[in-house]
């Protein structure tokens, strides 16, 4: 009986260190990187910008500050506009230039901090 614990305590001990020694072996070979070849990685450059911003009045509508975009930039801004009836607008149209390396996608837009897309 003593030797069968003797043999059981000897096996679970192997066990252990072989089970230590294949992770340790895994280990070492997993961390070795070996690159044959040659790659060029060429960098993308996102350049998306507004430009020829237009305006159209409808009724009695006047703008007071004419907006302007800031060179090769996505903001318009610091512009005022009077609309003396109901129906007056302003409409303010502008192309989104891409020269950009990828395509590019609009999603939303943002004026004064709210989604023009998602008001009803």
């Amino acid at each position: 009986m003593k030797r069968e614990k003797q043999i059981k305590a000897l096996s679970t001990i192997a066990l252990v260190i072989s089970i230590i020694s294949l992770t340790i072996a895994y280990a070492l070979m997993s961390s070795k990187l070996t690159i044959n070849g040659y790659g060029n990685i060429k960098g993308k450059k996102l350049n998306v910008y507004f430009e020829n911003l237009t305006s159209s009045k409808k009724g009695e509508a006047t703008i007071e500050k004419y907006p302007k975009i800031k060179k090769g930039s996505t903001y318009i801004g610091d512009f005022s506009v009077t609309l003396r009836k109901p129906g007056d607008s302003v409409t303010f149209c502008y192309d989104v230039v891409n020269k950009s390396d990828v395509d590019v996608k609009m999603i939303t837009q943002v004026i004064n901090g709210i989604d023009v897309n998602n008001v009803d």
